[in-house]
């Protein structure tokens, strides 16, 4: 059995990229099922069969190649989503936020929803997802479903930079920093009941599990990201095409780890389905993007979107009541 590792063992991701393809075993923030106490595991269960099923109401007919959800912050912005960079092993919040932060994004691009988009306090949610795990305490450590419950029914609420005793975010090369005692003091869910009446005021309407990558491929399309947690790692990337490179990796490593994913692509060089994965480890983590993509992340292959359905978990994010199917205007993009 590989040697397991804490992410807060590494001083930069150099080290753990290094201890990955050394063989070791790192322990990002996400629980595996394995490792989880039986309380937990009934948990998660429950949370599960609480999620309603993805369904899309109406038709769907994907009419592009490509759904770069993406790029929604960035037409607002002018510039890439600032993402989320993990200090400690708090991927489960960090990884949930990064996808959520694209369905605000999102929604403010393609439904004219008349809002600002904001940086979100995504310790909250953390936190709040280790006391929904069954969790207590100051610490490490979440599960995607949990994540799921609390933003559903606790929501979030915007860093709006006008103190209220929150932590500075740091910003290091577009990316949003915080310290690891920041992280771990809003780790403990059961003391956030302050925040309660303020975070449920901006909820997320429904979480749904993908069971497949065509639920994937129609969450996207229709404007939907994911969150994804599971063992995937990789040692390395390699890059493919010619007009159109990629940055491509392969489940080679293990990383018990949390993230996004916000594009899927029906390659005109490759065969099959590509989803754009993305981390939570800062833009240099997988070396310089090969297209217009953000950094920070990598491509894979639809056969292995459709394993992190079976055997990890992911799920689709909606501001709507419900996965209703869209007429989406892409022009937009």
């Amino acid at each position: 059995m590989a040697e397991a590792l804490s992410f807060e063992a590494f001083g930069s991701v150099a080290e753990l990229l290094e201890a990955t393809r050394a063989g070791k075993e790192i322990n990002c923030g996400w629980i595996p099922p394995h490792d989880r106490t039986a309380a937990q595991n009934r948990i998660d269960a429950e949370a599960r069969a609480a999620m309603p099923a993805f369904t899309l109401r109406g038709r769907f007919a994907a009419d592009r190649r490509r759904y770069p959800l993406w790029m929604a912050p960035r037409i607002l912005t002018g510039k890439f989503a600032r993402y989320n960079w993990q200090t400690t092993g708090s991927c489960v919040g960090a990884g949930g936020d990064n996808a959520h932060k694209t369905l605000l994004a999102v929604e403010i691009l393609l439904n004219g929803d008349l809002e600002q988009l904001q940086d979100v306090w995504w310790p909250f949610a953390y936190g709040r997802s280790r006391f929904h795990g069954g969790i207590r305490g100051r610490g490490e450590g979440s599960f995607g479903s949990a994540w799921a419950k609390a933003i559903v029914e606790d929501g979030c609420f915007a860093d709006d930079g006008e103190g209220g005793g929150l932590p500075d975010f740091q910003v290091r090369d577009g990316w949003l920093v915080l310290s690891g005692k920041a992280e771990l003091d809003w780790s403990d869910g059961a003391k956030l009941g302050d925040y309660l009446a303020r975070g449920r005021q901006h909820r997320v309407k429904t979480a749904a599990r993908m069971r497949s990558k065509d639920d994937c491929f129609e969450a996207i399309a229709n404007g939907y990201p994911l969150t994804q947690a599971s063992s995937f790692g990789f040692r390395g990337t390699k890059v493919k095409g010619s007009e159109h490179p990629i940055r491509v990796a392969e489940w080679t490593a293990t990383w018990h780890h949390q993230t996004f994913v916000d594009e899927v692509w029906d390659h005109p060089e490759l065969s099959g389905i590509y989803y754009r994965w993305g981390n939570n480890w800062g833009p240099d983590a997988h070396g310089a993007p090969t297209g217009d993509e953000p950094p920070g992340g990598v491509y894979i292959h639809e056969s292995l979107m459709d394993r992190l359905c079976r055997e990890g978990e992911v799920y689709a994010l909606s501001g709507a009541d419900g996965f209703p199917a869209k007429d989406l205007d892409f022009g937009a993009f």
